[in-house]
C-alpha cells in the first residue's frame, strides 16, 4: 500500500499501511536513524461529537482527544492522550506551526447547558460500572476537580468537573451500572 510521509512533533516518519481488515491496520513505521517499527492498530470506538476516540495499539488500549485545525489551507492534528498525558502534533507538512494544545476538561464528558432550573447536567460519556464517587450533595468543585470514576474496558475513566461550582444532586453511587447520556450528577455553577 501507499507510503506517506508525516510530521510527529515536528520528526519525520515514513507510514506504511502493510494491511487493512475493515478498522484494524497493520502498520510499519519508519524514521531517520531507528530500525523499522512493526503494529497493529485497531479503532474501538469513535465520538465525533466530542472528537474522542478508544483505540488499540499492539494490545494496549489507549483513549484520545482528536483536534483537528487548518493553517494556511493545510490540516494538522493534535492528539492528546488521556492515560499518559502525553500530547502529539501530527502533520504532513514540515514548515506547520504548531499550536500549542489545551486539555479542554468540558469535551472529555458530555456537558449540557444549564437547565431550566440554572443546574448544569453530568452525563456519562461511556458504559459502564462506578467504581468511586468523589463528589457529594453541596460540595463545592473546583475545575479539573475529580467527581466520577467509571470502569469501562478495563479502564479507569476519571470525570473531572471543567467549572467551579456546587454539587445539587448525587445521582448515582459505587457499584452501579451506567449507560451513554445516564444523567450523573448536576451542579450550580459557580458564579
Amino acid at each position: 500500500m501507499e507510503i506517506k510521509k508525516y510530521f510527529v512533533n515536528t520528526k519525520q516518519i515514513s507510514l506504511n499501511i502493510v494491511d487493512q481488515k475493515l478498522d484494524n491496520f497493520e502498520i510499519q513505521i519508519n524514521s531517520s536513524g531507528q530500525q523499522p517499527k512493526k503494529g497493529s492498530v485497531s479503532l474501538i470506538y469513535f465520538n465525533p461529537k466530542t472528537d474522542t476516540c478508544v483505540f488499540e495499539i499492539n494490545g494496549i488500549i489507549h483513549r484520545a482527544k482528536l483536534l483537528e485545525y487548518k493553517q494556511r489551507n493545510k490540516t494538522a492534528f493534535t492528539v492528546y492522550l488521556f492515560d499518559s498525558a502525553k500530547i502529539f502534533e501530527i502533520s504532513e507538512y514540515s514548515d506547520f506551526l504548531i499550536q500549542p494544545a489545551k486539555r479542554d476538561l468540558s469535551d472529555t464528558f458530555l456537558l449540557q447547558k444549564p437547565n431550566s432550573l440554572g443546574e448544569i447536567e453530568l452525563k456519562s460519556p461511556l458504559s459502564g460500572k462506578v467504581i468511586r464517587v468523589l463528589a457529594q450533595n453541596n460540595q463545592k468543585i473546583t475545575t479539573g476537580s475529580p467527581i466520577v470514576t467509571i470502569e469501562s474496558m478495563k479502564m479507569e475513566n476519571e470525570i473531572c468537573a471543567n467549572c467551579d461550582g456546587f454539587v445539587k444532586n448525587v445521582f448515582i453511587s459505587e457499584g452501579d451500572l451506567v449507560k451513554p447520556n445516564q444523567l450523573l450528577i448536576s451542579f450550580k455553577k459557580e458564579k
